[in-house]
């Protein structure tokens, strides 16, 4: 580089210097100095520039960037690589910088400086960086496809680390309408440390992450929209001000390894926003593996999805939030068709809490099995419930005379001494339901059936639907010992004329030990 007149002081702009070093040869080495670009420099096909390394720094220090100098390369709130178009180009063994950024500390937004950015790769194929870092940049990879540009191919990212970016990578923006990358791989991240978001990407295919330490950024770590193909395995994601990994409409997504722990705790003190580990909208055919810790809010939400398959191990929940929202569950399904729960939940709990909360019309295909503390139920979600779940189904029709209550199953609970037995939820397919509580320690459970209005003579038929209540009372035993004990569930007709439940009815029961 000196041949070529670069400086390397960090003062003087070193940009034409290195435009002069990159047309006279493929191959560049940046020794250890601190290099200013005033103006983006074009990276060509089959060009690679190699420094010395990735800089050295200490993530926790309120001064600027402390570093042992490398191979920087520094910008004020420009581009500094020009990748756009170029085939096979590599950046290897430097760090990027942005002059005008700063060490941000902990709870604080990432101290980026707008519009520094450190490669543009749109448009290109088989851009490569490895043993590369980041610091104070507004986006640290950008491929965002322009009118008429191809799209991007075969990005691999490895060996990286970064600090107070906006945007590690961000792929496509939120208005973009045709593929933007394509086939890309961001592995081996050391750590990312107060960046607002690490991975933005908007419509791609084939999207691998893999081996990443995402620590204490403000915003939501992985975003991901339209995107088909995904592979994440071994991300940690630890300390996020938003919600921790959000897809959107996408498909065909395989994760193995996630470990995400205190999803919303990077703001404030507490108790701090609700916010949730992992959020799938509008998603289909996804298998997801996943440790998930403290999240000040639900552990897991997936939302209109299809075909989704949750293995899962879920820790103390609502982390410091005071959260005592009954229809709050750590896995919460909604408008969602063939789910799949396989999963232990444990943690603090709290009569409040419920392992996995499911709406009416998700519980019709929801499937798996739950493992957890009997002091956590479920929520329309009975089926899941390894220990304290009860599905019962009517073999003949019940017939209710006005005022009548008939008793159609005993439960056997063992409830130890100085505990309460509950029923977390109560469904039954017959609508309208009212549910009524029996007097404590009356050992009966009494679900009330009201007629539905129909036109001609006879009796009524109950309508098919489902309804839910939380926190009914079956035995106290608070002052009695340890023991098995009945209890009489039974349905009754509060109306003024015959009510008849249909054969086949099914009533399930959630129940928890408090």
């Amino acid at each position: 580089m000196r041949e070529f007149g670069a400086i390397g002081d960090g003062v003087t702009d070193d940009s034409a210097a290195f435009r002069r070093a990159l047309a006279a040869t493929r191959y560049l080495f940046v020794p250890p100095g601190r290099y200013r670009l005033g103006s983006a420099v074009k990276l060509g096909s089959g060009q690679r520039i190699v420094g010395t390394g990735k800089s050295a720094w200490e993530p926790y220090d309120e001064a600027a960037f402390p570093t042992v100098v490398r191979s920087e390369i520094l910008v004020d709130g420009t581009l500094a690589f020009d990748a756009t178009g170029s085939n096979s180009s590599t950046i290897e063994g430097i760090a990027i910088k942005a002059i005008g950024g700063r060490q941000s500390r902990w709870g604080w937004p990432a101290g980026q400086q707008k519009g520094a950015v450190g490669v543009d790769i749109t448009g290109s194929s088989q851009f490569e960086a490895r043993d590369v870092s980041f610091h104070g940049l507004d986006v640290a990879i950008d491929a965002n496809q322009r009118a008429g540009s191809p799209d991007t191919q075969m990005p691999s990212i490895s060996d990286w680390s970064a600090s107070d970016c906006r945007r590690v990578f961000r792929f496509g923006t939120p208005t973009s309408k045709v593929y933007t990358v394509r086939d890309a791989r961001i592995g081996e991240a050391i750590v990312s440390i107060h960046c607002d978001g690490v991975v933005e990407a908007h419509r791609c295919d084939g999207l691998r992450l893999e081996n990443l330490r995402l620590f204490h950024g403000s915003g939501t770590p992985i975003y991901m929209r339209e995107t088909t193909f995904i592979t994440l395995n071994a991300v940690t994601v630890f300390e996020s001000g938003g919600d921790q990994i959000v897809l959107e409409d996408c498909s065909n997504v395989s994760a193995a390894g996630l470990l995400l722990a205190r999803a919303g705790a990077f703001r404030g003190e507490p108790p701090y926003p609700q916010h949730v580990a992992l959020t799938l909208n509008r998603c289909r055919d996804v298998h997801l593996s996943t440790e998930i810790q403290e999240p000040s809010g639900g552990a897991i939400a997936v939302n209109g999805c299809s075909n989704v398959d949750l293995a899962c191990a879920v820790g103390v929940p609502f982390w410091r939030t005071g959260n005592q929202n009954l229809l709050s569950g750590a896995a919460t399904i909604r408008d969602s068709i063939a789910v799949h729960v396989q999963g232990s939940f444990g943690g603090l709990g709290r009569d409040y809490w419920v392992s996995v909360w499911a709406d009416a019309a998700s519980a019709q295909t929801l499937s798996g099995s739950v493992a957890s503390d009997r002091s956590i139920g479920v929520f329309r979600a009975a089926a899941l419930q390894q220990q304290g779940g009860y599905i019962f189904r009517l073999p003949d029709a019940v017939a209710l005379a006005p005022r009548q209550t008939r008793r159609f199953r005993t439960l056997r609970l063992f409830v130890p001494a100085g505990r309460v037995a509950k029923a977390r939820s109560i469904e039954i397919a017959s609508y309208p339901i009212e549910l009524a509580a029996a007097p404590v320690n009356a050992r009966q459970m009494v679900i009330c059936t009201a007629a539905a209005d129909v036109l001609g003579e006879g009796p009524a038929r109950a309508v098919l639907g489902t309804v839910t209540e939380q926190d009914h009372v079956l035995y106290d035993n608070r002052e009695g010992v340890a023991g098995w004990y009945s209890v009489d569930l039974a349905l009754r007709n509060p109306t003024d004329r015959a009510v008849e439940v249909p054969a086949d009815t099914v009533i399930a029961l959630s129940t928890v030990v408090i």
